[in-house]
């Protein structure tokens, strides 16, 4: 970590009715650059840990606005911010809203950018990747992956949702990101990517 910007707070938003979100929400592939002030509305609404509590010295059960199994939320997020051929790469803290540059191996980033341009071009658009804490959930239960999958799966869920409301472009994306994230993180696997997402402003959007 070189340094952390901390995000402002979301400005108010005018409020949306859930059922005209669920009814016009639909893929966008084409993207406008996101502003600061959008990816951190993007994420307050979608990501944010907004309750924590201290169950043992292993496990701090949270609540964000999307579910997961016991609380454990294993998954955070990388955020990479390409520019001309080259990303800042920075990891979302969930808890102080803040993101933190990561000084990681340029190469590998730019074999990941590459991975992920052959399914969607990312031209203006930022990547949103998951990364789960692999033991975050193997010290409690069987089956981890199951979960940890489950866990992404409400993610992408929530996250379009959120982007639809706020009149973003967003796209999913179906591969995880391996082996480039853990190669990437130097994790040994503890840490592995679970699948991303295309977040960015809509183009023709007033």
């Amino acid at each position: 970590v070189t340094d952390i910007q901390y995000l402002p707070h979301p400005a108010t938003h005018q409020p949306v009715d859930l059922f005209d979100v669920l009814r016009r929400r639909v893929t966008r592939r084409e993207f406008g650059p996101l502003p600061i002030e959008d990816l951190s509305s993007f994420l307050w609404y979608s990501l944010k840990s907004f309750h924590a509590h201290k169950i043992d010295e292993s496990h701090t059960w949270l609540h964000k606005p999307v579910p997961s199994g016991g609380g454990r939320h294993p998954i955070d997020q990388l955020i990479f911010r390409v520019q001309d051929d080259r990303a800042d790469v920075l990891l979302y803290d969930h808890v102080a809203h803040a993101l933190a540059r990561l000084k990681l191996t340029d190469g590998i980033c730019g074999e990941f950018v590459a991975a992920v341009n052959e399914i969607v071009k990312v031209e203006s658009a930022t990547i949103v990747w998951n990364i789960a804490q692999v033991n975050k959930v193997t010290a409690v239960y069987k089956h981890a992956s199951s979960l940890i999958y489950r866990d992404e799966g409400a993610i992408q869920a929530t996250c379009g949702l959120v982007a639809e409301s706020l009149d973003l472009s967003f796209c999913t994306l179906g591969i995880s990101g391996e082996p480039y994230i853990s190669k990437m993180l130097d994790s040994d696997r503890k840490i592995v990517g679970v699948g991303g997402m295309l977040v960015g402003s809509r183009l023709g959007a007033n």
